[in-house]
């Protein structure tokens, strides 16, 4: 009788994995029985009627703390089965890297938005295209200028409807009708 490494190793791996799988499936049921009792419990102590006149009356304490509750338990469950299959740290990393990789992609986005604005913004001020209270007519609207901020110009227009126009189009097709009086 000889010692089969593969063989050992295989079924430690398997043995991790099917323990992993069993341990995911009773922490997802355990967080929710965990969830189904405190809201029962918030339920018999009427934590919402008692929250109504606070700043929280306008929150279902119940179904809030209930699913907290939940979310911690499912949370730690996967953590434990990552854990126990030795694969967390792979896992954290990946998911800090896709994390890292959206606010990075989201920042780009938002700087490609907001640098042509704050150019227009700089040309209106700049170059005195127009003033508060100017009336103007770009391609989107016509209407009387009442605050020019670094990314939008609002405007009213004569059916009193408030408009917010990013400031690079409103420069693209501006034609200033009347100059308010400027003294």
């Amino acid at each position: 009788m000889t010692f089969d490494f593969m063989q050992f190793y295989q079924d430690i791996i398997l043995n991790k994995i099917v323990t992993s799988l069993i341990m995911f499936f009773l922490g997802f049921m355990l967080g929710k029985i965990a969830s189904n009792l405190t809201k029962r419990f918030l339920e018999e102590i009427n934590i919402n009627k008692k929250t109504l006149n606070t700043f929280l009356g306008r929150i279902n304490l119940e179904t809030l703390l209930s699913n907290i509750v939940a979310y911690v338990i499912y949370l730690s469950t996967v953590i434990m089965a990552l854990n126990n299959i030795g694969i967390t740290r792979y896992v954290f990393t990946g998911l800090i890297i896709f994390f890292g990789l959206m606010l990075i992609s989201t920042l780009v986005l938002d700087i490609r938005d907001f640098l042509p604005n704050i150019f227009a913004f700089i040309k209106i001020k700049n170059k005195k295209y127009f003033f508060k209270g100017d009336r103007i007519r770009t391609h989107l609207a016509e209407g009387v200028v009442k605050n020019i901020t670094p990314l939008t110009t609002r405007i009213i227009t004569d059916r009193g409807d408030e408009l917010y126009i990013q400031n690079y189009a409103v420069i693209e097709n501006l034609t200033v009708e009347k100059k308010a009086n400027k003294n």
